[in-house]
């Protein structure tokens, strides 16, 4: 029998692995709309996995949630945090960037 905090740990790794499903299907598409053009696929497609993948990302959240209740603790994103973790990945992809193995990312007119 699973005691609480094991439950709470199985349903994190479950919610985990649907994110990263989720996440490599949106890939898939967007691969597959490059290769093929949209006129091939269904544009349809990247927007159904993408909201598909925020679904998922929304569930593992409840459930990272659920376990830290269950261990006393909170889970909280900050955008403190997310900013931290957009400054190291934006460090990798401009090595990649540099070594020409990525383009660079479109400025945002926001």
């Amino acid at each position: 029998m699973l005691d609480n905090v094991q439950f709470a740990a199985c349903k994190v790794a479950e919610e985990a692995a649907e994110v990263a499903e989720a996440a490599a299907k949106l890939a898939k598409t967007v691969l597959k709309l490059q290769q093929f053009g949209p006129e091939a696929g269904k544009p349809s497609s990247l927007a159904n996995n993408w909201q598909e993948l925020q679904r998922e990302a929304v569930d593992l959240t409840a459930m990272l949630q659920r376990l830290a209740r269950t261990l006393g603790h909170e889970f909280t994103i900050t955008e403190g945090g997310i900013a931290a973790k957009a400054a190291k990945v934006d460090k990798y992809h401009a090595v990649s960037v540099a070594k020409g193995m990525s383009e660079p990312l479109e400025e945002s007119n926001e």
